[in-house]
């Protein structure tokens, strides 16, 4: 597998590289590239940057290391550009303190490019990204994106001080711009970790080299191909996704199908029934306020749901799914909505 990729891992804690890798990844998007976003550590439903299609993660600490490579690998068989983001430095434990980005790094072979926090930082900068590439030797530091930076004879300054000819200048994010060192991580908060996404985007464009990132991307090693993750003759899984219910995570998908499974989307909002043939329901995600008269209406999925419930179907809920179950909630505007009835309680 020698899909290009490119890892974004901040010196110290910042949701600001899980924004950077979003919005190359929607600017890829728009130029029609096949792209997988992908975020080290399990996303909450206040970063998912695609309502209908959920967040791409990569958590060690839920399936270990070897899983965590395989499914990354699955992943991208239809992509042609892999970027990931860290939101804890390269030597940092992630979420589960089972991992770090530095040990993904080297089991995806990925080049890593590092985002500083330039504010305040004079010559001792030079030492200090010094030391951490000599301890990350066994790690491809591609590149660095300066953040914070008041203006341009700064940018010059620490340049000056950084880099070289095997470590390049991607960008530099000044200080006044939107995007800023102190951006929650994802799922911290119940916002977005950057605001208007066409804003954003123009201000990508004009502060990255965005031939360069696509060339540091290109210096990916090479994994074992994984092959395309295809729909198998086993057991169909019915796994909810909607505009209405945003699932965690699409890597799911891949990890059910690589374990055998038959996997189909189940849209709450116009789906009326099951499939005859269904084997289980997953309904693990964000259930969003604003749909929930429409989720509502359907009846004759909720009903068709309890019946098969009932009658011993599996259904693993999580999150938002817990709430769809429920016999009826009231939003925060003080409308009731009847939804699932699978569970006989209210909130």
């Amino acid at each position: 597998m020698s899909v290009p990729r490119l890892l974004f891992v901040p010196t110290h804690k910042t949701g600001l590289a899980y924004a950077v890798a979003s919005l190359l990844a929607e600017i890829a998007a728009r130029g029609r590239v096949p792209v997988r976003l992908h975020h080290l550590g399990a996303l909450g439903s206040a970063a998912v940057w695609d309502r209908w299609g959920g967040s791409g993660f990569i958590d060690p600490g839920l399936y270990g290391m070897k899983a965590a490579g395989d499914l990354y690998v699955k992943s991208m068989a239809e992509a042609q550009l892999s970027l990931l983001s860290a939101s804890v430095g390269l030597y940092d434990d992630g979420p589960s303190g089972s991992w770090t980005p530095a040990v993904v790094a080297r089991k995806l072979d990925a080049p890593v490019v590092l985002l500083l926090d330039v504010r305040g930082w004079g010559r001792t900068l030079e030492h200090v990204l010094n030391g951490v590439r000599a301890a990350a030797e066994e790690i491809n530091i591609a590149g660095v994106i300066f953040c914070g930076a008041r203006d341009g004879a700064h940018v010059e300054s620490i340049r000056r001080l950084v880099c070289g000819p095997n470590l390049p200048l991607v960008g530099a994010l000044m200080d006044r711009d939107a995007l800023t060192w102190d951006s929650p991580a994802p799922g911290v908060a119940n916002v977005p970790p950057f605001g208007d996404v066409t804003e954003m985007v123009a201000l990508m464009e004009q502060r990255l080299d965005l031939d360069l990132v696509e060339q540091l991307a290109g210096q990916r090693g090479y994994l074992p191909d994984g092959g395309t993750v295809r729909d198998s003759e086993g057991p169909l899984v019915m796994v909810a996704s909607c505009r209405g219910f945003t699932p965690w995570s699409r890597d799911a998908i891949d990890m059910l199908r690589s374990a055998g499974t038959s996997v189909r989307r189940l849209d709450l909002a116009e789906d009326r029934e099951l499939p005859h043939d269904t084997a289980g329901v997953i309904i693990a995600g964000h259930l969003w306020q604003d749909a929930l008269p429409h989720l509502a209406d359907n009846y004759s999925l909720m009903r068709d749901l309890r019946v098969h419930v009932e009658d011993g179907l599996p259904l693993l809920a999580l999150g938002g799914g817990m709430t769809y179950l429920l016999r009826r909630v009231q939003d925060s505007y003080g409308r009731a909505h009847e939804l699932a009835g699978v569970i006989p309680a209210g909130a």
